[in-house]
Parts: structure tokens; C-alpha cells; sequence
């Protein structure tokens, strides 16, 4: 059975089997995106002239990051950081579900 659950707190100390993080396009070009994802994953994993994921809606990245408390980070393109809607979220939602 599937257990979704949606808390609030520090990520790092997160403790589940995946941790999904939704990230719009736009992420290569914002430092402060960047910083975010790099702290998730680790400099190493996901590196500043990025590593063929471009958050297109719908896309999806696994990493295995061992800075985090959940064994695996599953990074879901949201698309433009214009279009976002709640209907984005859905769909991500359902993408990261599969």
C-alpha cells in the first residue's frame, strides 16, 4: 500500500523512501534554485551546467543522494514557473505517483 503524506519541517531529516521535489525550467538560470537543489542532492550529483534535466513538465530525474535521511530524491520538471497552476501539481503529483 502507498502512503502519501505531506509534512512540514526540515527536509534533510526527512525519513521516507522518496522525497519528491518539484523544480520549474527555470532552475538553471536561478542561484537560488540551484543552491536549493545542489543542497538536496550534493554538489556532485547535480552540478551547475546541470546534467541533461531541464524540468520540462512532466520529466522526472532519480538520484540517490547520501546527505539526506530518505534513500532516494525524485526530481519532477514542473514547467515554466509562468504556467504553474494547480493543475501542474496535479500532474506532477500523478507523475511522481507512477
Amino acid at each position: 500500500m502507498i502512503r502519501i503524506g505531506v509534512r512540514r519541517g526540515a527536509v534533510r531529516r526527512a525519513r521516507s523512501d522518496i522525497l519528491v521535489h518539484f523544480v520549474f525550467e527555470e532552475w538553471q538560470n536561478s542561484p537560488g534554485a540551484l543552491k536549493v537543489i545542489q543542497g538536496l542532492t550534493g554538489a556532485d550529483l547535480v552540478p551547475a551546467g546541470g546534467n541533461g534535466f531541464a524540468g520540462k513538465e512532466r520529466e522526472t530525474l532519480l538520484l540517490f543522494p547520501r546527505n539526506l535521511s530518505c534513500a532516494r530524491l525524485l526530481l519532477v520538471g514542473a514547467g515554466t514557473h509562468k504556467n504553474w497552476s494547480s493543475e501542474c501539481l496535479r500532474r506532477g503529483g500523478a507523475t511522481a505517483a507512477q
